[in-house]
């Protein structure tokens, strides 16, 4: 019986306000990139572009969402994009294997 006190005496409000700070602080979507920050974008995207060429798949905005969540770290950006890649192509591939037999199978039973 005393967990049940316990959860009583919690103050939810005071638990919200917390949580709601820290995502002020921490967790904003309408946070706005530094000059430093923007500056570090472009030169990173450049980098990135100019060693992995145009590949299908890639856009501008993952290249940035990519360079953004390793914090400008071009190398561990370029490697997490070009995994990406070869796996859709992979996928890709894979797909048009299963599509391949089963119109091949589709054909010999109408033989």
């Amino acid at each position: 019986m005393s967990r049940h006190r316990n959860i009583r005496k919690l103050n939810v409000a005071e638990i919200f306000e917390e949580e709601y700070e820290y995502e002020e602080e921490y967790g904003n979507e309408n946070f706005e990139m530094t000059l430093k920050h923007k500056e570090q974008m472009e030169e990173g995207k450049i980098k990135v572009k100019s060693i992995i060429g145009q590949v299908e798949g890639i856009t501008d905005k993952d290249i940035e969402e990519t360079l953004w969540y390793y914090y400008f770290d071009t190398e561990k950006t370029i490697n997490w994009l070009l995994d990406k890649a070869h796996k859709a192509q992979a996928r890709k591939q894979k797909q048009s294997q299963k599509h391949t037999v089963s119109n091949n199978l589709q054909d010999n039973k109408a033989l």
